[in-house]
């Protein structure tokens, strides 16, 4: 049993009175990470409130945080490095995974049987999240976080609802960012720019990338010879040859002088970085989201998800009941809006609701997630490369 308890009973002809009262404080104690990364303050006092409300409904378990670790290497770790209840970076396009490797040595509970059970209720998450946790026919981890993103305009100095037309598809979507381009001398290039993509070079080509049809799950596809890659290269070339600012990132914005100028931007939906919605509107509570450009599949700027190490039993218990709390529709309407975090079920998402997390939660539901693999393909380089030689070529400042 994860707990026990001691019965006193005193039995009289009345009636029968039973106070249960606990052996000890927990029977048994479980580790939660290392988290990945060095978790900023916000997110660290999160994760310790987390803890601290499991507790408190769980006097049979208690998790316990392990010491934040920046120079924790998912790749290099030994299975006793890890906790009991891993927080797992979810895998990107054409790079192997944290899933893979830790499957494949035997680390991790495969959850299948679990996740069938009727109180985790598998059918109220988005079906598009499953395929980035499973693994050789088996299922090893729950989605817990994903990082969406959408347009994001200033609605005191430009129009929402024109910018939605440009919106339509990324054609239309690069012409628009050329005519918010600012060229203040005439000289015939651009100075500063009146919207700002905020987002990695990979990302923005992996969205123009899937817009061409192109499937990342797929060697032939993700390759420098398919039609979708070498057309997503272009579509990437054109809107920096049009507006050489405009692949404004998260990390430089705040010492770019024309970075409060921008109208328009690409926003996620958490408080880390300055592409932050949450964050602008602190500042400035104008700004109104709107979708992605287009129709077609997006790539998720990052995620996280749970796994459970594999160990005793009675550990394993312990460490799913915490996963399947976490992942619970009750805790991520308690706990998701504190970090401004997209809720993964469908009857969390879209009930009771602002209308900014409906939007990234759709977001979420476009997305094409990538399925792990154990090896990184060699075209990571190739696109690492041609992304640079792009970025040299039109003399963008990031």
């Amino acid at each position: 049993m994860i707990w026990r308890y001691k019965k006193w009973m005193n039995a009289a002809r009345a009636g029968m009175i039973v106070i249960f009262l606990p052996l000890a404080a927990y029977a048994i104690d479980i580790q939660l990470g290392p988290p990945p990364g060095d978790l900023a303050p916000d997110a660290q006092n999160t994760l310790t409130l987390v803890a601290q409300q499991f507790n408190d409904t769980h006097p049979g378990i208690r998790a316990i945080i392990a010491p934040n670790n920046p120079d924790f290497d998912e790749t290099t770790a030994t299975q006793s490095d890890l906790g009991d209840v891993l927080f797992i970076p979810g895998p990107s396009y054409g790079r192997s995974s944290v899933i893979a490797a830790y499957a494949e040595r035997g680390w991790l509970v495969p959850l299948d049987e679990k996740l069938q059970a009727p109180d985790v209720n598998q059918q109220d998450f988005f079906p598009n999240l499953w395929p980035m946790v499973r693994y050789q026919g088996q299922t090893w981890a729950v989605p817990l976080l994903v990082r969406s993103w959408g347009v994001a305009v200033d609605a005191s100095r430009y129009d929402p609802e024109q910018v939605r037309t440009r919106l339509q598809n990324w054609e239309t979507f690069s012409n628009f960012v050329g005519e918010l381009a600012v060229d203040a001398n005439n000289d015939g290039v651009s100075d500063s720019t009146l919207i700002g993509l905020a987002t990695p070079p990979d990302v923005l080509w992996e969205a123009l990338f899937l817009s061409r049809g192109g499937n990342p799950n797929d060697p032939n596809s993700f390759s420098p010879n398919s039609n979708a890659w070498q057309s997503a290269m272009q579509d990437f070339s054109q809107i920096l040859r049009v507006n050489r600012h405009s692949l404004r990132t998260s990390r430089t914005a705040a010492t770019n002088p024309d970075a409060g100028s921008e109208v328009v931007r690409f926003v996620h939906n958490d408080f880390g970085g300055l592409a932050s919605l949450p964050g602008l509107k602190r500042s400035n509570p104008d700004w109104v989201l709107l979708p992605a450009p287009g129709t077609a599949a997006l790539p998720p700027l990052d995620t996280t998800v749970l796994a459970v190490k594999k160990s005793s039993a009675e550990r394993e218990a312990a460490a799913w009941e915490f996963v399947k709390w976490l992942v619970s529709p009750d805790t991520m309407r308690a706990v998701f809006p504190l970090n401004a975090l997209t809720p993964l079920r469908k009857s969390v998402a879209y009930t009771g609701t602002e209308p900014e997390v409906q939007e990234f939660a759709r977001q979420i539901e476009r997305m094409k997630f990538p399925t792990p693999v154990s090896q990184t393909s060699p075209h990571c380089d190739d696109l690492t490369g041609q992304l640079k030689l792009v970025l040299a070529s039109t003399g963008a400042e990031l």
